[in-house]
Formats: structure tokens, C-alpha cells, sequence
């Protein structure tokens, strides 16, 4: 489960790179991803779903490594205040 649908979001990726989103096609998609149409819809939607899923991904990464970065800076400005 987890390799395929990373094999989906990176194809996904992939198609982004060198297509408009309007341009691609779930068929785009399984055919790069070398997986059959039940295997997508399996675990999304449609292309849509699968944009917000990946969006919200990103998202979630970069609010953890922010959150990360600040949470380093906060503790070494207590460094310097001791």
C-alpha cells in the first residue's frame, strides 16, 4: 500500500513537471504509475483527490519542519539567556 501510492504521487509529480494539471488524465497517471484503474481508485478519488491529498502532504511537512526549525531557535535563544 504505502510503495504504490507513493509510486502514484511521484508519477503524479512526474506528469506536474511536464504537463498542466487540466492536461492530465487518471489513464496519464495508472499508465506512469504502472498500476491498473481499480489499484488508483483504490486510494483516490480522481486526480483531484489525489492533488489535495498530496497538497495536504506538503502542507503537513512543512508546517512539522518550521515547526522544527523555530522550536531549535527558541531553545538556543534560552541558551543565551541563561
Amino acid at each position: 500500500m504505502i510503495k504504490t501510492k507513493k509510486n502514484v504521487k511521484e508519477s503524479f509529480v512526474y506528469l506536474l513537471e511536464n504537463k498542466s494539471f487540466k492536461d492530465i488524465t487518471v489513464q496519464n497517471i495508472i499508465d506512469t504509475a504502472l498500476i491498473k484503474r481499480p489499484t488508483f481508485y483504490k486510494y483516490y478519488k480522481d486526480k483531484y483527490d489525489l492533488a489535495e491529498q498530496l497538497s495536504d502532504e506538503y502542507i503537513q511537512q512543512a508546517k512539522s519542519y518550521l515547526k522544527d526549525r523555530f522550536k531549535e531557535m527558541e531553545d538556543q535563544d534560552l541558551v543565551y539567556v541563561v
